[in-house]
């Protein structure tokens, strides 16, 4: 590496970078896998340039990103779905890529705008208003019918003790009101 014109030969990455930014700088090929090992990063831009893979899983381990920016590449796939672990990510920039499929639901995937998957012509789901195609569309309708079958169960049970605290109610008042004669002095009095 050359900085302020000394050559300098570094032995290991530095894992306490904060934020990194390789925007507009014509790389080719994958996304590093060595990005895994800078813990602390929090925001990371490699836009603009000419990437052609996958998301690659070392992005889903950087569990402190804040912001990510991978726009204007020909990234492609699916996007994995344990991307939506990343629970501190407020700003997310996947748009004018080849992605396709489902965008994921859930945590921070449900705060982000259209601005942010723009430009992928088969990508689909929320938030954008493109549909997502039958198959995928089944398996985000059984989730949705298993959830809907939880809360049913959840009222039931909900009911069914509303129901059974009632009537105990009930036979616990009738005992103590009307088997020791107080009933009758009520009904004397009213």
């Amino acid at each position: 590496m050359t900085m302020k014109g000394y050559e300098l030969e570094l032995v290991h990455i530095q894992t306490i970078l904060v934020s990194l930014d390789f925007s507009c700088n014509n790389f080719i090929g994958e996304i590093p896998g060595l990005l895994e090992r800078l813990k602390s990063l929090k925001g990371l831009n490699i836009s603009h340039n000419m990437l052609r893979s996958t998301i690659s899983s070392s992005l889903e381990k950087l569990t402190n990103l804040e912001w990510l920016d991978l726009s204007v590449n020909k990234l492609s796939g699916n996007i994995h779905l344990q991307l939506t672990d990343l629970i501190w990510l407020e700003i997310l920039n996947l748009s004018e890529n080849q992605f396709v499929g489902p965008i994921p639901n859930g945590k921070q995937f449900n705060t982000f705008s259209n601005d942010s998957f723009k430009g992928n012509l088969e990508f689909c789901g929320f938030p954008l208003s493109k549909p997502c195609n039958e198959e995928n569309e089944g398996s985000t309708m059984e989730q949705e019918n298993e959830s809907d079958d939880a809360n049913r169960f959840t009222w039931k049970v909900m009911l069914l003790g509303y129901g059974c605290s009632f009537v105990f109610g009930i036979f616990i008042g009738y005992i103590n009101f009307f088997s020791n004669g107080r009933a009758i002095l009520f009904v004397k009095w009213s």
